[in-house]
């Protein structure tokens, strides 16, 4: 059986089901999950040939996926893990595509926020202290209600 893997700093909705499924149906030794990510670079980007000029553009956002610290591993990926030494997930995939093993990414397409940031958790911790008074006063409220007579 295979093994899902993620990192303890992560907050996701991932469909972990879905994940699972795509790594079996992709007859994958490993899965990696990554998220879209963009950034936009605070200068004007130029590309030269020589002291020629060949493209300007200013301050493009750059695209790319981003490891989203969940994985699947088959058994067989598992096995390519040294033991007793530091041997981190980009190495293990890097490995596995030297060997010509099939890896696939997954993309998540719902929430997932990185917590290992202290400003991105102080900014969860916000999101979730609001959302969970949403749920909590009214309930106090509701139970601190005095009964009615009839």
């Amino acid at each position: 059986k295979s093994t899902l893997v993620m990192n303890g700093d992560l907050i996701t909705d991932a469909n972990f089901t879905e994940i699972m499924a795509h790594h079996r149906q992709c007859q994958a030794v490993a899965t990696m999950c990554v998220v879209p990510y963009e950034i936009q670079l605070p200068y004007g980007i130029v590309e030269i040939d020589g002291d020629l000029l060949s493209k300007v553009c200013e301050k493009p956002i750059l695209q790319a996926y981003a490891n989203a610290g969940i994985y699947v591993l088959s058994p067989s990926a598992v096995s390519r893990i040294p033991k007793g030494e530091h041997f981190d997930m980009p190495q293990l995939f890097n490995c596995l595509r030297d060997e010509e093993q099939k890896t696939v990414a997954y993309v998540i397409k719902e929430q997932w926020t990185d917590v290992g940031d202290l400003k991105e958790l102080e900014r969860v911790r916000r999101q979730h202290s609001r959302s969970m008074d949403e749920v909590v006063k009214p309930l106090y409220l509701k139970a601190e209600a005095p009964a009615r007579e009839a």
